[in-house]
């Protein structure tokens, strides 16, 4: 639900620019490649389109090598994003790169969550995108909406699927709850560590502060 309701609120942000668009394979990754007498060649043309945000293709080089075979973090890969050649890119052809970034995530995010609903069992990888888009999201975002509010609706989209309960909790949004609440939280043990760490990794968390007792944390 947060991810969904981060990528209507990016699309309101990103709103009727004008754009370049090329020809994409859709789905450019190190495992829909390989070199034919020391050239490189590309199969898996299935999700190619004529017209996609310029970009795309590097991007999603990009994402899908970190997440799915490396299993980097949003912080990482944006750091790579900007050690690559993209930016000269960019800068090449006059363009905005957050703007085309942002295109990106808005475009596959909503392809793959419409795949994602039509499947009754999620592989371990989906859960790895869905996190890693969530922190992309939430940093992009952090000047549109309070980054208090972004991380508690990645809380809760982490808290998804798992057995948990808010205590004493009013009848509204998560994000909607005072800023002068706390939000308590009842969860298992074995997903007491996942939490924090998924907490401490968070790219809007400059510090995490853990005092254990014995009835909580």
């Amino acid at each position: 639900r947060g991810l969904i309701q981060k990528l209507e609120l990016l699309t309101t942000k990103i709103g009727e620019p004008l754009l370049q668009f090329t020809l994409a394979h859709g789905d450019f990754t190190p495992w829909n490649q390989y070199s034919i007498g020391g050239r490189p060649a590309i199969y898996d043309w299935e999700m190619s389109h004529p017209s996609l945000p310029f970009g795309f293709d590097a991007f999603h080089f990009i994402f899908q090598q970190g997440i799915l075979v490396e299993r980097t973090s949003w912080q990482t890969i944006k750091e790579r994003i900007d050690a690559s050649e993209l930016p000269w890119l960019f800068k090449q052809q006059g363009l905005d790169q957050e703007l085309y970034l942002e295109l990106y995530l808005t475009i596959n995010i909503a392809n793959y969550l419409t795949i994602y609903a039509q499947q009754d069992q999620w592989h371990v990888q989906i859960h790895w995108l869905l996190q890693t888009w969530n922190e992309a999201l939430s940093d992009i975002l952090q000047k549109t909406l309070a980054p208090r509010k972004l991380m508690i609706l990645d809380i809760f989209d982490f808290l998804q699927g798992r057995n948990y309960a808010a205590l004493k909790f009013p009848e509204v949004s998560p994000e909607l709850v005072s800023e002068h609440s706390d939000i308590d939280l009842c969860i298992t043990h074995k997903d007491k560590k996942p939490l924090l760490q998924f907490i401490q990794q968070h790219p809007l968390a400059l510090a995490v502060h853990s005092t254990s007792k014995s009835f909580m944390v």
